[in-house]
């Protein structure tokens, strides 16, 4: 990642997947200020090991509303200028949890995201072609959330 995002705030939600691991990695090298939301405190240590003075962690299971609730309750005049959802890729196997928790989270953080002119970005991978209906129903409520997610903000 390149450029500078010195004084830009970034979230990252269920950090923990090895995509996390590069985004914080990467928006930390270019001076932003990361803070890495994963429920698992192994991968939690690891991600501020990666860059002490530029990432932060915070245990939090993102696929539970009201630890989303309450984390926007204390965010909520912090500017953020990114919001980034990892839910899906990492947890594949909870797509439902994954697919109502984004918008939770996002609504719980509108406030910070109002104040900080934010983005949010969902990262997900495709169904493969030979998978079940459910893994293409899931993807397909993805695709359909994102336009959605414009009128929490």
């Amino acid at each position: 990642m390149q450029g500078n995002a010195s004084a830009k705030t970034v979230l990252i939600a269920s950090a923990g997947c090895a995509a996390g691991l590069a985004l914080a990695g990467g928006f930390a090298r270019a001076g932003a200020g990361v803070i890495a939301i994963d429920r698992d405190e192994e991968r939690n240590t690891a991600l501020a090991r990666m860059n002490p003075s530029r990432i932060e962690t915070l245990r939090l299971d993102v696929l539970r509303p009201r630890q989303c609730h309450d984390l926007g309750t204390i965010w909520q005049d912090t500017p953020i200028d990114l919001l980034i959802h990892l839910q899906p890729l990492r947890d594949p196997t909870r797509l439902g949890a994954a697919v109502t928790s984004i918008p939770a989270l996002t609504r719980a953080l509108a406030p910070g995201l109002r104040r900080g002119q934010g983005k949010v970005l969902m990262v997900y991978d495709m169904a493969a072609s030979g998978a079940p209906a459910e893994q293409h129903a899931y993807r397909s409520a993805l695709d359909e959330l994102a336009p959605l997610m414009l009128s929490l903000i």
